[in-house]
């Protein structure tokens, strides 16, 4: 199916997803897992600023925008 922004991901996954979400939270979680991979998500961060708590750690890049805003755009459908 097309998430928007030129980003598309299988029905068969869309669909899993949807049936194992009972919550908004639960759907955002397993769909940003679906998009960005386990690894990517892991590794970056969504303001690409430096963590608060660890005062000496270096910010993690920042995740793809265009993703980002295709998950926005797709959970908006989902939680109406």
């Amino acid at each position: 199916i097309h998430l928007g922004r030129d980003q598309w991901l299988s029905l068969e996954s869309y669909n899993s997803i949807v049936s194992s979400s009972k919550t908004p939270k639960k759907f955002l979680k397993n769909l940003s897992f679906a998009v960005f991979g386990h690894d990517t998500l892991k590794e970056t961060s969504v303001t690409d600023e430096k963590c608060n708590s660890e005062q000496n750690a270096t910010p993690k890049p920042s995740l793809d925008s265009t993703k980002l805003l295709a998950i926005k755009g797709i959970l908006i459908i989902y939680t109406v």
